[in-house]
């Protein structure tokens, strides 16, 4: 179970979702947050931090299972602006989904 976690884990760095789930999209954008799939009972099964030294962006991804669901969320850090002293940061999950119905 946990190597497919991994694959898993790896294969979701290259994966892209719009606003809505369209045939041959296999992640569909969620309204819940991390704390909300941690208080219904989902745990963390896969972290992977996507740090490219190269970039302002920082991504953290997180794998969140429970049961037969999965949801990835991340968490995207942007530059760090020093004039205003502040960083912006982005939160999103994704359900995995059905990619063909």
């Amino acid at each position: 179970m946990k190597h497919a976690v991994l694959i898993v884990a790896t294969a979701i760095c290259a994966s892209n979702s719009s606003a809505q789930t369209t045939s041959g999209q296999q992640w569909a954008p969620s309204r819940f947050m991390m704390i909300d799939l941690v208080n219904k009972g989902y745990r963390v099964v896969a972290y992977q931090d996507n740090t490219t030294p190269a970039s302002s962006i920082t991504t953290s991804t997180y794998l969140l299972q429970k049961d037969n669901s999965l949801f990835r969320c991340d968490e995207r850090l942007m530059s760090y602006d020093s004039k205003t002293n502040k960083s912006k940061i982005f939160f999103i999950c994704w359900e995995l989904a059905k990619p063909f119905e």
